[in-house]
């Protein structure tokens, strides 16, 4: 609607974000995460959470009630929070790396990034479901809201790993599985459901753009954000599943190539022995409660060594991590032909998906260190028994009309 701007539009919304932003959801967050940490930690990182959230809520509320003839303001106000969140987060992660004798950590329980993390990634769902709630859009709100919405994925599922681990065992050697899955999968499969929240082209933009062409007229100036110009009903499912092969994938080459390397975790154990030294380094008196504590430590015991065997700096033969790289190479055919079927809508040749389902069966029984190549397998293993049964359900079609 037209009318007289409001001037104090941008003073009441600092109150707002003072109020309900920074001194409400970021610091409750801060305190119950770290509320075993030191105090320097505590306040840096409490800092950091608060001028996220600050620039986040006021961008949340502009992307929700600003015109869209004035939408550049929300892209400007994401802008500034986008460079906030990457300048504090090196600010949070600052006194692990200067000031040594204080004793932090970054990740684990009430690690000062994954409690950063952890507010920014609501932060981020926050102003994704802003900008999709908004009762009228555009291209340019639909493509920041389905950028937002990757953003609060990404930082989603690096503080989900930097806290349980790749392989079911976190930075403190504890076991994080239930039922023998590893939290990591589990959370991940549950992080891809934010993907649900990214929007398509609508028909009417469609209609405008190719209008706009066969019109000859200049193209509006590019928005800041992701478009998605296929995305709809049917294959929706396409990107929250794509986003978890693709961190399997990821966490998968991370096990084989860059665990246990100089950069990535120097002094991860190498055998039983060094994995128990490491566990008991924790309490030295914990020989007096091993009974009580033998399957968790025998769990530990079994994880730590493959996950250490799967490993091209931790493994004590190269044999091992060949398997497991063989292994995730062998489920890329079947990924592939998945994901294709899925966004397209055309089906695969049946000869390519005998070929390829087969192959996930090595993954599944043979890389055991790794357990994000296991669930590749058994992703692409149940991905072909769909397409063989979609073929045969469209042959039978065929033939009935015939």
């Amino acid at each position: 609607a037209s009318g007289k701007k409001d001037g104090t539009l941008f003073l009441r919304l600092m109150v707002f974000s003072l109020l309900f932003g920074p001194l409400g959801v970021s610091w409750f967050l801060t305190v119950q995460s770290m509320s075993q940490e030191n105090f320097l930690a505590i306040s840096i990182t409490s800092l950091s959470c608060m001028v996220v959230s600050f620039f986040g809520t006021i961008t949340c509320v502009l992307g929700y009630y600003v015109e869209l003839e004035n939408f550049d303001e929300v892209t400007q106000m994401a802008k500034v929070w986008a460079v906030a969140f990457v300048m504090f987060a090196a600010v949070t992660c600052g006194p692990s790396f200067i000031i040594r004798s204080v004793p932090t950590t970054l990740f684990g329980q009430g690690g000062c990034l994954s409690t950063y993390l952890t507010v920014s990634t609501c932060v981020a769902i926050a102003l994704t479901l802003a900008l999709r709630m908004r009762p009228t859009k555009n291209q340019a709100s639909r493509s920041l809201g389905n950028l937002c919405c990757i953003v609060s994925y990404f930082t989603a599922v690096s503080c989900l790993y930097g806290r349980v681990g790749v392989g079911g065992l976190d930075g403190t050697f504890d076991v994080t599985t239930f039922m023998g899955v590893p939290y990591s999968i589990l959370g991940t499969l549950c992080c891809s459901t934010i993907l649900f929240l990214l929007e398509g082209e609508a028909q009417s933009e469609r209609r405008n753009r190719v209008s706009r062409v066969s019109a000859g007229t200049s193209k509006p100036a590019d928005s800041v954000g992701i478009t998605l110009k296929n995305l709809n009903a049917s294959n929706r499912i396409v990107p929250p599943l794509f986003a978890a092969c693709a961190t399997f994938y990821v966490a998968g080459l991370y096990s084989i190539l860059l665990r246990g390397s100089s950069f990535f975790g120097q002094g991860l154990p190498k055998s039983h022995g060094e994995a128990l030294s490491s566990m008991l380094g924790r309490n030295r008196d914990a020989l007096a409660s091993m009974a009580e504590k033998t399957t968790m430590y025998s769990d530990a015991l079994v994880i730590a060594a493959r996950l250490a065997g799967s490993g091209l700096w931790t493994a004590t033969n190269i044999f091992g991590p060949l398997i497991h790289i063989a292994g995730l190479t062998a489920t890329v055919p079947s990924v592939f032909l998945l994901l294709s079927q899925m966004w397209s809508g055309v089906s695969s040749h049946r000869a390519q998906v005998l070929f390829a389902m087969p192959l996930n069966i090595f993954p599944i029984l043979f890389c055991k260190g790794t357990p994000t190549i296991q669930t590749i397998g058994v992703i692409g293993m149940l991905g072909g028994l769909m397409q063989l049964f979609s073929l045969q359900h469209n042959e039978r079609r065929s033939h009935m009309r015939i």
